[in-house]
């Protein structure tokens, strides 16, 4: 899919994020930061809304404790302050959801509670590096490698 077609398609939408989404952005991997950036670009003007669950730090701070201790709290602040981004916290109803969706689609629980938690605030699409994610009747999957800068 081309990023140009896909940025059209997602004028109006509701995005979800999973934590690879920011973790390739925030690194400046080569081959995902244009699709990245092109996409919070989109988020940040308001063409769509965003959501992620707020795991995403948990998965921010492990990997950048390791390499960059220091941008931690600077990333964080960064991705909490970015605009039309909202981070969803865990709650019963979520892990409820997280539940069903690891039982009935046969994914990880970390990965269902990613999903339940862009679920909750209505997210249609949802961007992962996970090739074998199946789609979800009200959120389609895109795979970050799939989108054609």
């Amino acid at each position: 899919m081309k990023l140009r077609d896909l940025l059209r398609k997602l004028k109006g939408e509701r995005l979800g994020f999973d934590s690879s989404f920011f973790l390739y952005h925030l690194e400046s991997n080569s081959r995902f930061e244009p699709v990245t950036s092109a996409i919070l670009h989109a988020v940040e003007s308001g063409t769509a809304r965003a959501l992620a669950s707020i795991l995403v730090f948990h998965d921010l701070f492990l990997r950048l404790s390791r390499s960059n201790p220091d941008a931690t709290a600077t990333f964080e602040a960064l991705l909490r302050n970015f605009p039309n981004l909202k981070f969803v916290a865990i709650d019963e109803a979520i892990v409820t959801d997280a539940a069903r969706l690891e039982v009935e689609h046969a994914v990880s629980a970390w990965t269902a509670l990613h999903l339940a938690c862009v679920r909750s605030g209505g997210a249609n699409f949802f961007f992962t590096a996970d090739r074998g994610l199946p789609a979800l009747p009200e959120i389609k999957p895109i795979v970050l490698d799939s989108i054609q800068p």
